[in-house]
This record gives structure tokens, sequence and C-alpha cells, in this order.
């Protein structure tokens, strides 16, 4: 019933919204469309009942219809006072930043000191770095001792991901001199950074070369950047640093088949899934959705599984290849196709929010030849892990 009063005109949107007694997921969902239809005064309405779910729905509505940005104009005070109250706070930063809206100097004073003040609540503080991010000019000189590994590690992040809004090359000196004192996930948010401005790519690849930075600590869509940048003598030199020739992988599926005569161990292989594979995979109920359900691969052979694991471009499964999609206003974004409707499709990436596109908004859609999981595991699975990792995936 809620996906037939969604086909239903738009321009119904709103009345469903204001319709008492409906579930709350379907007050999100009609968010999304008014936001989508892009009409000021529904927007204003919209947001004077704002709740979270509200304020995720006109996010969704605005990522799947950028267009529609310029009836959010005139917003950002509403939603910066929003952003005081702690349950909508991170939902009206979030808006903010997809509506494309500058925060104001008052608002980002404040944000400074929360940023600085290692007394409050490490999940305010993130959320205060973040607005920092929103800035025309992000203040490197506050974002850069945010990375310090005796700061909250989500405090971290956000400054990473804070710095990627900066472009120029002193960005990229600040991340890799900070790069071997950073934990993964702040790494791996260092990387998106590295790579949010192509004059950085250049100084990620020196610092491959360099083994400064290893190739293992990159995910799928970093590695994807390089060894398919439209640049060719990048691509080329990306390629030479990260692309493995079938021999290599040959000589490291030999080196790995002990791992099929050792009696694993399925509780120890339990803590290898989950630290090495659960980003992307589920399995009994743990997990992440990006890639498939590996609770579905007990009865294949282990020996065939290992091949999957160190090897895992040979066979590409089905529905599972990443996409990548590059829209008519200049944006890209990759990730495994998660759901398609005749008028949009959605992507799903390891550790972000999926992205809704509107197909009318799409310019470019190719899929990869290269699996979206990682090609270089032995880096991070020694052989007697493998074995373990194989008796849990097929124990019963």
């Amino acid at each position: 019933m809620q996906a037939a009063a969604l086909s239903g005109p738009s321009n119904e949107a709103l009345a469903w919204f204001e319709t008492p007694g409906l579930p709350a997921g379907f007050y999100k969902q009609a968010a999304a469309v008014v936001a989508a239809r892009g009409q000021r005064a529904e927007v204003a309405r919209v947001l004077a009942r704002a709740d979270a779910a509200t304020l995720e729905g006109l996010s969704d509505g605005l990522r799947a219809r950028r267009s529609s940005a310029k009836a959010f104009e005139g917003t950002s005070e509403t939603l910066l006072r929003l952003a005081t109250t702690a349950p909508l706070r991170r939902a009206a930063l979030a808006l903010l930043d997809v509506a494309g809206l500058p925060p104001t100097p008052a608002a980002l004073q404040r944000a400074a000191a929360v940023s600085r003040d290692s007394s409050k609540d490490p999940a305010e503080r993130e959320d205060a770095v973040f607005l920092l991010g929103l800035a025309p000019a992000p203040p490197l000189e506050l974002l850069d001792p945010l990375l310090d590994p005796r700061e909250p590690e989500a405090v971290s992040r956000a400054a990473a991901r804070a710095l990627g809004r900066v472009k120029g090359e002193q960005v990229g000196r600040l991340l890799l001199a900070r790069w071997r004192s950073m934990t993964p996930a702040v790494r791996s948010e260092a990387a998106d950074a590295l790579q949010a401005d192509r004059s950085r790519f250049p100084m990620l690849l020196d610092a491959l070369a360099k083994k400064e930075v290893q190739g293992w600590t990159l995910n799928f869509n970093q590695k994807r950047r390089l060894l398919m940048n439209r640049d060719e003598a990048l691509r080329e030199r990306a390629r030479a640093l990260l692309d493995a020739a079938p021999a290599d992988r040959a000589r490291v599926l030999a080196a790995y088949q002990p791992a099929l005569r050792i009696q694993g161990d399925a509780t120890r292989g339990e803590q290898v899934f989950r630290a090495s594979c659960a980003r992307c995979h589920r399995k009994d109920g743990n997990g992440a959705e990006v890639a498939g359900d590996l609770g579905t691969v007990r009865n294949r052979p282990a020996s065939v599984l290992l091949t999957d694991i160190l090897d895992p471009s040979r066979a590409i499964a089905q529905n599972y290849e990443s996409w990548l999609v590059e829209t008519k206003n200049g944006e890209s974004h990759e990730g495994v196709l998660a759901a398609q409707t005749a008028t949009s499709l959605t992507l799903r990436r390891e550790g972000t929010p999926d992205v809704t596109i509107a197909r009318a908004d799409v310019a470019r859609m190719t899929a990869a030849n290269l699996s979206a999981m990682p090609g270089d595991l032995e880096s991070q699975i020694s052989v007697a892990q493998m074995a373990d990792l194989l008796r849990y995936l097929t124990a019963r």
C-alpha cells in the first residue's frame, strides 16, 4: 500500500506527509519525494515538522535529484538550529551537506570550540568537525591535530573527511605524514581525501612506490580510482604498482595450499571473518550486506573457496559487480548495484550510506572488470588464519 501511494502523482506527497497515523518509514519516503520535487514552499512545510527520519528522507530525495537544491536556499539557519538538538543533529548536518549550504560564521566558531574540547562527548565532537568541513575554507590548523591517534577514532575520521574538501597538495603532505599512525578506519577516510583532488593522485602513487603507503591499506574503490584513472600516465603507473600479474596470483595460491591440509578452528575463523570479511559480507547474522551472504557457500569445496578468496577477479559473482556511475553534473559514484526502480538506481559500498541516483541524471554507467573484494588478502591473513577461516565458512 505504501508503494502504491508513493507511485501516485508526486504532488500528493506533501498531503501524505501531513496525514497523521501512518507508519514512520512512510513519512521518510514521502519527504524524499517532496525534496526531489524541489518546491520551496513544500520543503519549508516539511522542515517545520521535521524529525530525524524526515531529515534523512529529504537528504535521500535531494541526493537522487541534485537539481532540486534551489528549493533549500534560505533554510541554512533552520537546519543549523535543528543541529543543536542531539537527536536531530546528525541528520540536519547531512542535509546541510547535500544541499550545499555553508554554515554561518557563528556556527563555525561554536563548532571549532566543541571540536577542541576533549571533555565533550566524542559523537558531539565528530559532528562539530563535520560542520567545520562544510565551511568554504576548512581550517587546516584545527583539523590537523585531530588526526592524532590519541584522539577518538570518530573525531579523527571526521577530520580526515573534512580535509578531503580542501584542494591542493598541502593536505596531501599532511595526510601522508600521519599515515603510519592512523587506524584502518581513519586511513580509509584519508585515502578518500587524498583522491578528492586530482593534484594529489601523483603524491599517493609516489607514496605507494616508496612503500610509505601499502597497497593493501587501500580498499577496492580507492584502488579502482587509480587503476581506471582517465589519465593514461597515472593509470599505467598505478597498474604497475597495484595490479598483480596472473603469475603472482598463482604463486600466492601455491603458497596457501597448506591451509587446505591444516585442521582449522571455526571459532578462530569467525574472528578472522569479523576482522577481514565482515565489512562487506554477512554470515550468521554478522557483517554488512555490500556483497554476498557467505552462509550460502557452506557446501563449496575448500579448495574452490581458497581460490575465490585469493584471486577474486578470476570469477566475479553475478549481481556483485562493482559499477561506476557518472552523473550529468560531473559527480561519480561507485558501488554494488543494491536496488533499482524504473526511475532510479541505488549503489552500495563499504562503510558509507547507500547512494540513490535518478536514471535521468546518469551520464554514463560502466561495470568494473575487477572484483570489489580485495585482491591481496594474503597481506592480512596468514596461512594458519586461512585454514581457520575456511573451517568457519564450511562448518555446519
